[in-house]
């Protein structure tokens, strides 16, 4: 959710496949109109989409620490002020409004992800 739809990493995104070794789809049609939403909050906010992703992944109660993936230092920067991002109770429904829950993928599997 920290990219528009359709767009891949040069490296990662042109190399991953579509569905994890047990066969779990590794995104979902209804994904595309989360990501969308994603990307139109963090365009009015003017915020990358990944702290608008962070916020929204911080403000569910469940949730104690969220597990991010940096391997540049701006992913830090967006995770931290994902901290600071409150997010508004129509923007968490248009954010919430499309997700679909779904099984873990690569759980257990051997692939190295």
């Amino acid at each position: 959710m920290a990219r528009p739809w359709g767009e891949q990493s040069t490296t990662r995104g042109q190399s991953n496949p579509t569905t994890d070794s047990s066969g779990n789809p590794l995104w979902l049609e209804s994904d595309k109109a989360t990501v969308d939403a994603v990307e139109d909050i963090a365009a009015q906010r003017g915020v990358p989409m990944a702290t608008v992703a962070l916020a929204w992944v911080l403000n569910n109660p469940v949730v104690d620490a969220p597990i991010i993936g940096s391997t540049k230092a701006h992913h830090l920067a967006d995770a931290v002020a994902a901290l600071d991002l409150k997010l508004s109770e129509d923007e968490i429904t248009r954010l919430e409004q499309a997700y679909t829950p779904r099984t873990p993928t690569y759980y257990g599997s051997k692939s190295g992800y």
